[in-house]
């Protein structure tokens, strides 16, 4: 089953995210991580295919999924109601939780 995972937003903020997603699911097997930018003038951001929305709706997949790294809120809000729209699904992820070094 093919899995194409998009993260909104290819600076700032997305370039953090990539990391963190991508060493827990991503380009394993049948799973894709990728940059969605509607701007499109990149076609490629830190070794990742980056994309316009258009372009990742494209894009063969069985499943897709996006996480949004873009600090403004009306923006995010924006590109929810487009994702809702394709019927896509939020992706979120979570820091891995961190064990205390300190004992009771």
């Amino acid at each position: 089953m093919s899995f194409l995972i998009g993260v909104y937003g290819a600076s700032g903020f997305g370039r953090e995210v990539m990391p963190v997603l991508h060493a827990q699911l991503g380009d394993k097997g049948e799973t894709r991580c990728v940059f969605i930018d509607d701007a499109g003038s990149k076609t490629s951001v830190n070794g990742h295919n980056c994309m316009t929305f258009e372009a990742f709706c494209a894009q063969p997949a069985e499943n897709r999924a996006i996480t949004i790294a873009i600090g403004s809120g009306t923006v995010r809000e924006t590109l929810l109601r487009k994702m809702h729209r394709r019927w896509y699904f939020l992706l979120r992820r979570e820091r891995p939780k961190t064990q205390s070094l300190w004992t009771a």
